[in-house]
């Protein structure tokens, strides 16, 4: 940004450059306000701790973004563009140190994700809730593909949720597996798959996998 200035002030063709730096800056802040709001609507059940962060991220860069949107309209109007005016942006953004927030921001969610997922991938199958033959197993498939199909549909996994599916897909993989058929071996292990992924917040992939999973089934057994 400095570049732009002389001792005279800011030339046109830094001024050109200031305002095509601006308008990008200015693109990526929007894009990441987007994508923070996603996680946090998504997560804020799961990770109170990181989605606090996040709204506080959100808050520093709508800062950081009228500053910008300022300093745009200033280069548009022909305004006079100071020292002082980089200096006081300068100063902003580095009080608000907005790449160390992000980096503990991410180390923060990394973290909870592998929390979540040594917790919820490791429940345990209920005493007693564990089929030994097909029908059962596939009755308690089907109860899974709903359970989560129920919770996907809202966008938001609650703890409550999670634990639920959890628990679910626990009691099917045990049965599925003691069925002792091979071909239903493909459909446990699609279960936990599709469990990983929604505890590790992988949704670009839940949806298409639980559709997969529902149509690969056969047609719910009658109890």
């Amino acid at each position: 940004m400095r570049t732009a200035i002389t001792d005279d002030g800011v030339t046109d063709e830094k001024s050109s450059e200031m305002l095509i730096a601006l308008q990008t800056i200015q693109s990526e802040q929007s894009n990441f306000e987007q994508a923070i709001q996603v996680y946090y609507d998504r997560f804020k059940a799961l990770s109170p701790e990181t989605s606090s962060l996040l709204i506080e991220l959100k808050d520093r860069f709508e800062t950081m973004s009228m500053m910008v949107d300022d300093l745009i309209s200033d280069i548009d109007s022909d305004s006079e563009i100071t020292m002082d005016t980089i200096d006081n942006l300068d100063e902003i953004w580095t009080e608000m140190d907005l790449a160390s927030s992000i980096r503990t921001w991410q180390e923060q969610v990394l973290t909870q994700i592998d929390l979540r997922e040594t917790f919820y991938m490791n429940v345990q199958p209920q005493s007693g809730q564990v089929a030994y033959n097909r029908v059962e197993a596939f009755i308690q498939a089907h109860d899974y593909v709903q359970a989560f199909q129920n919770a996907f549909d809202d966008g938001i996994f609650t703890p409550e949720e999670l634990s639920k599916i959890s628990q679910i897909a626990a009691n099917a993989e045990a049965s599925l597996f003691n069925t002792g058929d091979p071909q239903l071996f493909g459909y446990a292990r699609a279960i936990d798959r599709l469990t990983r992924i929604i505890v590790r917040g992988d949704w670009a992939y839940a949806g298409n996998e639980i559709e997969l999973l529902r149509l690969s089934l056969p047609a719910r057994p009658q109890p």
